[in-house]
């Protein structure tokens, strides 16, 4: 009897323990790692990229990065050989689901010791598509006109850099995510924009001439097409972060 009863303790503990470990209603279904552990979080993040499709992870806010919607948008490089306003909108941003995470640097125990997140990696397309309206000029050649725009870049490197600070709320603590900075190179582009100049064999020559020029263009629209990509990395990231404390998303010891 004494043994039975020493028993049921031991399972009333295990099941107390077991209790507190989950109470942060942290989703079963994902899996986590310890802090700075780089290549359980490697292995994770690149894990939950492909499993986006075709309903993202609704646990944790992410949308499905398969066809990613953009509003609007507005790329604006300014001076030198593009010297363009490039306005798009409904604009469907596809490849995030293919990226690969080679290194993840950060994620310390304690948030308030980072000030900010690395993701390295490439991905063998991205690709931007949308209603488009530009005005300006693309090696001295005047442009201007509306319609269906595309842009893809292939075989991209990238560094995503996510400065952080934390804020408590109810007493935890979260990870916010205050600017994220976007560099990449990738191999080549291809661009296509219809109906420039109103004028199908103007716009086929002047597609024809920007893509024989990547060696100049690709460098001009690197900081704009840069900075779009970063700015909806920060809108998933932040969601991310904003759904549970950051304590929850790690292992503990």
């Amino acid at each position: 009897m004494s043994s039975l009863r020493e028993l049921t303790f031991l399972f009333l503990l295990v099941l107390v323990a077991n209790v507190g470990r989950c109470s942060d209603d942290f989703p079963v279904t994902i899996e986590r790692c310890r802090n700075e552990d780089k290549e359980c979080l490697k292995k994770t993040w690149n894990k939950y990229v492909r499993l986006t499709k075709p309903n993202g992870i609704p646990e944790l806010d992410v949308p499905n990065i398969n066809e990613y919607f953009v509003k609007k948008s507005t790329l604006s490089p300014g001076g030198g050989p593009v010297d363009i306003v490039l306005k798009m909108k409904n604009i469907v941003l596809t490849g995030l689901d293919n990226v690969y995470y080679d290194d993840i640097i950060g994620f310390p125990k304690d948030p308030k010791e980072m000030t900010q997140f690395e993701l390295i990696g490439r991905c063998p397309e991205l690709g931007l598509k949308g209603k488009y309206n530009v005005t300006g000029k693309i090696l001295l050649l005047p442009v201007s006109g509306d319609g269906d725009g595309e842009v893809n870049l292939y075989n991209i490197k990238f560094n995503i850099t996510a400065l952080t600070s934390t804020e408590m709320v109810d007493g935890k603590e979260y990870l916010v995510i205050t600017k994220v900075i976007c560099n990449y190179e990738s191999q080549r582009n291809k661009y296509r924009f219809e109906n420039l100049l109103h004028n199908k064999e103007l716009s086929d020559s002047i597609n024809l001439v920007v893509n024989q020029n990547q060696e100049v263009i690709n460098p001009e629209i690197k900081g704009p097409s840069g900075a779009l990509i970063a700015e909806h990395f920060k809108k998933i990231l932040s969601a991310v972060f904003k759904k549970y404390p950051y304590s929850s998303f790690f292992l503990q010891d």
